[in-house]
């Protein structure tokens, strides 16, 4: 455990079973780390009242987002700051194997393969692309991304924008078709490009934390993880160490069982175990497990839609302080002449204890009122940095949006200066065909007539080798007979796939967040410290 609670060891197995999927882990690292300092949380979301595209009637609950003011900003393909992986800077830790910048005291973390490095990250494959699109214009995939192996469940991605994505707006029919995302922590909601099928992704957690946690309280009992909690992080990974007995064990029923809501109770031996490292360790293992039963949910639509875009730069003075980011706020505004395709919305849980649950999966429109499916506009507010290269990136891999950003007044820009960009003025689709259906399935079986020749041999030679009768899949049954760990032989732990997102799940609000922040610093001012916090984070108007 180092100086800011960030249980080590235990994020390190959480980094391990997710393997290469970086966003996931990092987004838990994020939600965790906000939900333990509630002033990085208050910080934040001030930083966006004072930006002129925010209303609000109550500064510390409901935010609503709004197009207006700034100036217009011409982008080019040279406005790229990233190299093709996304850096993620989080605070400092020592000892992990990671590299340190000495000068910010903090890791930029990085995607890799193996013991070769990538310019380059991957995700879990979409439903219905396949291997052979992985690469633009015929090029080899190993010699473009050296050290990558690719599979049949993943491929590349490019996140773009996420630790400064505030939130996603989704407008059309002259306003009538609206809904707003909006992120609790960085990263619950990212903007990621699938360059070589020239499609833009966002990708949006379902967790956010239920409450802020203050780690220097005197009691720490009434943040403990509950039941469930604790249950998640074991299943969701130590899914390896289940009992033999136990694997018929069906987390839905368990999840109704009484007690499960229960917090953890840990008997201290004196007041100065108290709040030792365990129960930051638990507070931790409740978040991470909660995080791995939740949804990680996907809006796709490809680049030959977008007929408008423009990127609009807010002049208010709401530069968020250095510690959460440091960006001015901009939305990149995208307008789209059609419906998106059927196979535009996916679904995934983010670290099941059967692997198949972790695989995307085509659903219905998930958003609020089946908002994006209706959508002609699509507004993305965040810092500046993230969205001016997410268009440039853009302009790199499409021409013919490269010429729409190149001035701001082109012709061929739907969203050029002098067009009305409020959410009333959104347009219906310029092109109207047959209603697109959503969610249709995709089969994702295997055989032994699909198995390559070493996966027969393999299959023949080992006899601790299985191929599942349910789903196809190869796996290793061993000596303990376990059941597939891609479908769990024809079992699920809970189908919550098709459950529609609950509306507090992207209202960006934690609770408890202001109370606990007020008691934290009345706690601190016995040291003469509440009230110069409490100025920083809240602004001067808190002075006495």
């Amino acid at each position: 455990m180092d100086e800011e609670g960030e249980p080590t060891g235990f994020i390190d197995i959480v980094e391990s079973a997710l393997c290469f999927r970086k966003l996931d882990y990092h987004a838990i690292s994020s939600a965790y780390r906000t939900a333990k300092s509630p002033e990085a949380y208050l910080t934040r979301r001030r930083s966006q009242l004072q930006s002129s595209f925010v209303s609000s009637e109550d500064n510390s609950t409901t935010l609503k987002f709004r197009p207006v003011g700034g100036r217009i900003l011409p982008v080019s393909e040279t406005d790229m700051f990233r190299r093709r992986f996304y850096n993620v800077s989080v605070p400092a830790r020592v000892g992990i194997g990671r590299d340190v910048s000495a000068s910010l005291g903090r890791f930029v973390m990085s995607t890799d393969f193996g013991d070769t490095p990538c310019d380059m990250e991957s995700t879990q494959r979409h439903p219905g692309t396949s291997l052979d699109s992985d690469c633009d214009d015929d090029e080899d995939i190993s010699t473009k991304y050296p050290g990558y192996k690719s599979t049949e469940d993943d491929s590349p991605i490019t996140t773009v924008a996420a630790e400064e994505l505030a939130c996603i707006a989704f407008v059309g029919d002259k306003g009538r078709v609206q809904a707003e995302l909006h992120a609790a922590y960085p990263l619950q909601l990212s903007i990621r490009m699938d360059e070589s099928r020239r499609c833009l992704n966002l990708d949006c957690f379902e967790y956010k934390p239920s409450e802020c946690v203050d780690l220097g309280c005197d009691d720490l009992g009434p943040f403990l993880p509950t039941e469930r909690g604790w249950l998640r992080w074991r299943n969701g990974y130590h899914s390896s160490q289940i009992d033999r007995d136990d694997d018929h064990y069906d987390d839905s029923i368990v999840d109704d069982e009484w007690g499960m809501d229960d917090r953890m109770e840990m008997k201290a031996k004196n007041d100065e175990t108290k709040n030792d490292d365990t129960h930051r360790l638990l507070i931790y293992c409740g978040i991470s497990g909660h995080f791995a039963y939740s949804r990680c949910l996907r809006f796709r639509f490809p680049f030959e839609n977008i007929v408008g875009i423009r990127l609009q730069v807010d002049d208010a003075d709401n530069k968020i302080p250095d510690s959460v980011g440091g960006d001015a706020t901009a939305v990149l505004i995208l307008e789209v002449s059609r419906p998106p395709p059927g196979d535009a919305f996916a679904v995934r849980k983010v670290a099941s204890r059967w692997m198949k649950e972790n695989l995307l999966e085509l659903r219905d429109d998930w958003t609020p009122d089946k908002a994006a499916s209706g959508a002609s506009r699509i507004y993305l507010f965040g810092g500046l940095a993230e969205l001016r290269h997410t268009a440039a990136l853009m302009a790199k891999k499409c021409p013919r949006i490269a010429k729409m950003l190149e001035t701001i007044s082109s012709e061929t820009n739907s969203l050029r200066e002098g067009a009305s960009i409020d959410y009333a003025s959104a347009p219906e689709f310029a092109e109207k065909g047959k209603p697109v259906q959503y969610g249709g399935a995709v089969k994702r079986t295997r055989s032994f007539s699909d198995l390559d020749e070493d996966e027969r041999e393999e299959l023949r030679e080992n006899i601790k080798m299985a191929l599942c009768r349910y789903c196809g899949a190869v796996f290793y049954r061993g000596y303990s007979g376990l059941d597939c760990i891609h479908c769990g032989s024809n079992r699920w732990t809970i189908d919550t796939h098709k459950d529609p997102i609950k509306a507090d799940m992207f209202d960006g609000w934690i609770g408890n967040a202001l109370s606990l922040f007020e008691a934290k610093c009345d706690r601190l001012d016995r040291e003469k410290r509440g009230t110069i916090l409490k100025r920083k984070v809240l602004g001067e108007a808190n002075e006495e």
